[in-house]
């Protein structure tokens, strides 16, 4: 019976001595929210949570009003109301103009207000790198196609 003991206590040491697991990678911690910003081109509105960019939604007519963060507001007075219900940009809803969108099937949406009719196209993008400031998202904008194109054929920012 004391063998047994030992052997038990040996045993339990020998685990205890493993390696150390490393805990995963978290994100960083930072302010969360939503926000329009103004582009050189077209404006843009994000919803962000601990400084990582989790939805972008792109118009293509320059931003009037950047103060309210659930309405995008173009420089021809046409508001675009936006409301994201997601934590994470994988997953839950974004409202657009009244019309929701699965954040599942792409987190980055390209908005065409001519004529003040709404035309959304989806598209999944990775925004773990997107920090969410204006030159960040302008940046990641233009080096993508399809954005880039986009935002290229929108009017230029009012000065």
């Amino acid at each position: 019976m004391k063998n047994i003991l030992v052997l038990i206590a040996l045993a339990s040491l020998i685990i205890g001595c493993g390696p150390k697991q490393t805990p995963p990678a978290e994100i960083p911690k930072g302010p969360s929210g939503t926000a329009n910003v103004r582009l050189s081109k077209g404006a843009a509105w994000f919803a962000s949570r601990d400084i990582v960019t989790t939805v972008l939604v792109f118009t293509d007519s320059p931003l009037a009003d950047a103060n309210d963060p659930e309405e995008h507001v173009t420089s021809h007075g046409t508001k675009v109301p936006v409301v994201a219900n997601t934590r994470d940009g994988r997953s839950g809803t974004i409202s657009i103009a009244g019309t929701e969108y699965d954040v599942a099937n792409g987190n980055v949406f390209l908005v065409s207000t001519v004529d003040g009719k709404f035309k959304v196209q989806q598209l999944a993008r990775d925004l773990m790198q997107v920090q969410p400031n204006a030159e960040n998202i302008e940046k990641f904008a233009m080096a993508d196609q399809e954005i880039g194109a986009f935002l290229n054929a929108a009017e230029p920012a009012k000065k």
